[in-house]
């Protein structure tokens, strides 16, 4: 049978057809709210965006008057034959320079940042840029040395502060010892040896540290490393520029 010519037996009223497409007040009110909050997250999400452009800027036009982190020893044992060394250090925060009264930030501003970095159960004080820059820091480093390259993924935060020698590479007891012999590793400027992504300590080195933030900002870090591996005087002298070079570099990426 033709379905065009086939006749409806049962065809839709006018009044059934506005029952269909009606949206009660409440519905509506409902989907009004709906679009307002998904506009105003996109627009805070424009304006964090934007915020995070005017740190960057903010801290590179000032960078030469910055106080760059320094790193400092506060317990080092060494190493005994196999066994596993530990050292206890903290990075100083980078110190900005005296901001005046009338260069704090307004309330909108405020609460954006304050928003933006409160987690795990952190709250910032948020008064002026100074402030800001300092928070970001801090949140940078928090995901950095967990699970970024200076953290699980790399294990970069060693290269700063000493290095396997290229004399221990050479050292039967090194070279012929199973649990090392697959830990890749890559010669650094110095002529000596780094973990990187491709070695498999990266995944030692996890359970093997732990980092956390002062009220001031700055960081403790501890390190159960391993006997192969040597603590440096002269790597830790440029450990806090290059650590605050790391974070001009990638920082903005976060």
């Amino acid at each position: 049978m033709d379905k065009k010519r086939q006749k409806d037996f049962f065809p839709i009223t006018d009044k059934e057809s506005l029952l269909s497409s009606y949206v009660s007040p409440k519905e509506q009110a409902y989907q009004e709210f709906k679009r307002k909050e998904k506009l105003k997250m996109q627009q805070e999400s424009e304006i964090e965006y934007d915020l995070i452009y005017d740190i960057f800027d903010y801290i590179i036009s000032i960078e030469d008057r910055i106080k760059l982190p320094l790193f400092e020893v506060l317990d080092h044992h060494l190493p005994k034959k196999y066994e596993e060394g530990y050292i206890k250090l903290k990075v100083s925060p980078p110190k900005f320079p005296t901001l005046n009264r009338h260069d704090s930030l307004d309330d909108d501003k405020k609460e954006i940042y304050e928003n933006f970095f409160s987690y795990n159960n952190y709250t910032p004080t948020i008064r002026n840029i100074n402030d800001v820059s300092l928070n970001w820091y801090r949140y940078y480093f928090s995901l950095e040395l967990d699970e970024g390259s200076m953290g699980i993924y790399g294990a970069e935060f060693t290269r700063l502060i000493g290095c396997i020698s290229k004399g221990m590479k050479k050292k039967w007891r090194f070279k012929f010892n199973k649990q090392i012999q697959f830990h890749d590793l890559i010669e650094d400027s110095k002529g000596n040896f780094q973990f990187w992504y491709e070695s498999s300590y990266r995944h030692i080195y996890y359970e093997k540290n732990k980092f956390e933030f002062d009220r001031d900002f700055s960081i403790i870090y501890q390190w159960n490393y391993p006997w192969y591996f040597s603590i440096q005087d002269e790597y830790m002298k440029e450990a806090g520029v290059k650590f605050w070079d790391h974070f001009i570099d990638k920082g903005l990426e976060y």
